[in-house]
């Protein structure tokens, strides 16, 4: 097979939409690290004075900008420290609700960590003029349980709050990146930045379980397919393959996202559809009997060659048998989607016989995140990641 990927023109990229203003107290900055670190994860991080001012300028100039112009709602860390900011009163909280009077409905968004608005409704009130206490109060917020931990309460807010951040706005077609190399640019309707739970050494997963990154994708999944019949995610993936899949996995073809993956080269940006025409003549996969009893590794390269790394991961789990396919040339869309239908199958054929299935993948972001959307019914995989000499850190996949 010998075909060339094909030059599209590049879309426009929306302004980041939903990324909120993070209103705190100071010594309350290592509970806010925490709640960015998960709105991170989740597609919306978040504007925070220590990480976002910039130097030299004037403070209290930049965060009522912030407030006014560029972030998408006002999430107030409630604590006990925070009702003694004359800041948050006197600046922060009257230039909310100045922009509440002129948008009725941007959101006011109360986390309350360690006082409750039923038990300490009196001393909100007292801490700020009397229509932001009540504003406070009234808004559509969320407590922290009594014996709820606070990394618990971070990652449930977060989660809350991308969903309702997605419901709010007017539109079925989203753009959404996947970040874990580089610093993300801002241009997306969402950006998913999991720089924080990736290795830069290894560029494998440190200690952060799987669950927290597939329920990160499965919550945008959630929000978006009630925009439209088959809404659309336009993404842009600076990641490891493992977490394409994973991605592609959570967006499979049954929850009727439409995908179009911005596939990046070295000197164009390609746009592939997850739906259109495919190619469908592929070659047999080679077979290896490492004669062992362990899992079968199917191993998929594109043209680059993938056998040695093969048999070599083959030996670390004591693998039983290896599947090769190797394609010598560049992928055009109808390839790229035909490839990852053909890796699809080959996973399904080896789950039906009962074995456990490792996925090794050497090519385009675009087939990792594909081949994960059309493997969906085809049983579990483990997808482990490169880190430049070897395969490591296996992830589960389904």
């Amino acid at each position: 097979m010998s075909v060339r990927l094909e030059q599209e023109s590049e879309e426009l990229l929306l302004p980041m939409r939903i990324r909120p203003f993070l209103s705190h107290r100071r010594q309350d900055r290592s509970g806010v690290i925490g709640l960015k670190r998960e709105l991170r994860l989740r597609g919306a991080g978040g504007w925070r004075d220590l990480d976002d001012l910039v130097v030299g300028h004037p403070g209290e100039t930049a965060i009522r900008r912030a407030i006014r112009d560029e972030t998408f709602s006002y999430v107030w860390y409630g604590s006990r420290r925070a009702l003694d900011s004359a800041f948050i009163r006197d600046v922060e909280m009257p230039e909310a609700r100045h922009r509440k009077h002129r948008e009725p409905t941007y959101p006011i968004i109360p986390l309350f960590t360690n006082i409750s608005p039923d038990r300490d409704g009196n001393l909100i009130r007292a801490a700020f003029q009397p229509r932001d206490g009540d504003l406070l109060l009234a808004a559509s917020g969320l407590t922290r349980e009594r014996r709820e931990s606070y990394p618990s309460f971070h990652a449930r807010a977060a989660d809350r709050y991308v969903r309702n951040a997605i419901a709010a706005l007017k539109q079925d077609r989203f753009t959404v990146a996947i970040t874990a190399f580089t610093e993300p640019n801002g241009g997306h309707d969402l950006t998913m930045d999991w720089r924080p739970v990736l290795d830069e050494r290894t560029r494998a997963l440190q200690a952060e379980p799987t669950a927290t990154l597939e329920h990160a994708v499965l919550a945008i999944r959630d929000a978006v397919k009630p925009k439209a019949d088959s809404p659309r995610l336009i993404l842009d993936i600076d990641a490891p393959l493992p977490l394409a899949v994973l991605a592609g996995y959570a967006w499979r073809v049954t929850t009727r996202l439409r995908l179009t993956i911005r596939q990046r080269t070295r000197s164009a940006v390609l746009n592939i559809d997850g739906d259109g025409p495919v190619h469908s003549d592929w070659p047999a996969a080679e077979i290896r009997d490492y004669r062992a009893t362990g899992p079968s590794v199917i191993a998929v390269a594109v043209r680059r060659p993938i056998g040695h790394a093969l048999d070599a991961y083959a030996r670390t789990i004591g693998a039983g048998r290896g599947y090769l396919i190797e394609i010598g040339s560049d992928l055009d869309a109808t390839g790229i989607r035909g490839l990852a239908r053909h890796i699809a199958a080959e996973i399904s054929s080896v789950n039906a016989r009962g074995e456990e299935t490792h996925l090794l993948l050497l090519g385009p972001v675009a087939l990792a995140l594909l081949t994960g959307a059309a493997a969906n019914a085809a049983g579990a995989i483990v997808v482990p990641f490169w880190n430049g000499s070897e395969y490591v850190s296996p992830l589960l996949i389904g």
